[in-house]
């Protein structure tokens, strides 16, 4: 895993990680080699990360099972700047879940659903306010069945919602979007995206 980080997890699982003390300049990452599932994050601040891969980082690119299960919950993100693209969340595990954060000021995208090596599906993002990020809001891509709905999506960079060409089966429902230079984006190739009261 990339050095200089306040919490890493490596072959674990069945974690809480509850009101830690706020996190300046280094982010939470989770490696995947041992495929880490069953882990909540919550109740956290998160500020002024530099680090090249995001605030909150769940990888799951090279091991040989897929990492799933993990919730993040109630979290505060803000001010995630580097000259590369980072995220506040990059999530590459599946069946997991993005809920009640407020993530604002990023370079890259407020939430990244994404996974190169295998695909990140089942994924729910609900009920955040991700706002200012220059990359976009939320993208869904790399896997199937996501859903996106009951969030705020505010001024933010490329795109507000983005369903990536290798999706398939993402929901968008309810989600107050505006100020993007593309509010929703559904990529060509994304198959049979559900686009519903936006």
């Amino acid at each position: 895993p990339p050095s200089g980080n306040a919490v890493v997890v490596t072959n674990k699982s069945y974690l809480e990680f509850d009101g830690i003390n706020t996190v300046e300049k280094y982010a939470f990452y989770s490696d995947d080699f041992g495929a880490p599932k069953f882990i909540r994050i919550k109740n956290l601040e998160i500020k002024n990360v530099f680090s090249g891969y995001g605030a909150i980082v769940i990888d799951d690119q090279k091991g040989p099972v897929g990492s799933t299960n993990f919730e993040c919950q109630n979290l505060f993100i803000h001010d995630v700047n580097n000259l590369d693209i980072t995220h506040g969340i990059y999530l590459a595990a599946s069946n997991s879940l993005v809920e009640l954060c407020t993530i604002v000021n990023v370079s890259g995208r407020g939430v990244s659903s994404h996974n190169n090596h295998r695909k990140a599906s089942g994924n729910v993002i609900r009920k955040n306010d991700i706002r200012n990020c220059a990359a976009g809001a939320v993208l869904a891509t790399m896997g199937d069945n996501a859903q996106i709905y009951g969030n705020t999506l505010a001024n933010n960079g490329k795109h507000g919602a983005r369903v990536g060409s290798s999706a398939a089966n993402v929901l968008l429902q309810d989600n107050r979007i505006s100020n993007s230079v593309t509010d929703i984006w559904i990529d060509l190739g994304a198959a049979n995206a559900q686009v519903k009261n936006n």
